[in-house]
């Protein structure tokens, strides 16, 4: 991911306090909302990133995005055999779902992250973006 830009903690930060998201203990940690998410053996972090719209060189704007990872901390496998429909289903914005890379610069490691990704125009309400993430923590919580 790029570097953070001003204002994306401060969002995170508002996001982190939405009624839904809050009863859930997210941490704020550098530039990501993340929740633990365990059952029994299986340990796994859902994190959430932003990034704002912003204007290019040009003076055009650019949409930010908003990501949704679910990261195994453990060494058990994580399996998803849902199709993309449930993986999405009862969310309103236009998320796509797909597997990513992921790097932990400190370990050396690679791995792969179940990644949710939406556009974010900047006129969202954090109320729906709240519940947008509650929801597919729900549903990370059913795939732990």
């Amino acid at each position: 991911m790029d570097r953070v830009m001003p204002g994306e903690k401060d969002y995170l930060n508002r996001l982190s306090a939405v009624d839904c998201l809050h009863q859930k203990r997210p941490v704020v940690d550098g530039a990501a909302l993340v929740f633990r998410v365990h059952h029994d053996s299986t340990l796994a972090e859902f994190v959430v990133e932003v990034r704002l719209p912003k204007h290019d060189s040009e003076g055009h704007k650019c949409d930010g995005k908003l990501f949704a990872f679910l990261q195994n901390l453990t060494d058990n496998p994580i399996q998803v055999s849902a199709p993309e429909f449930m993986l999405t289903g009862g969310l309103f914005l236009p998320w796509t779902i797909g597997i990513s890379l992921m790097a932990n610069e400190y370990r050396g490691e690679w791995g792969e992250v179940l990644t949710w990704e939406t556009p974010l125009t900047g006129s969202e309400d954090v109320e729906l973006l709240g519940a947008e993430i509650g929801r597919i923590l729900e549903i990370c919580r059913d795939i732990i």
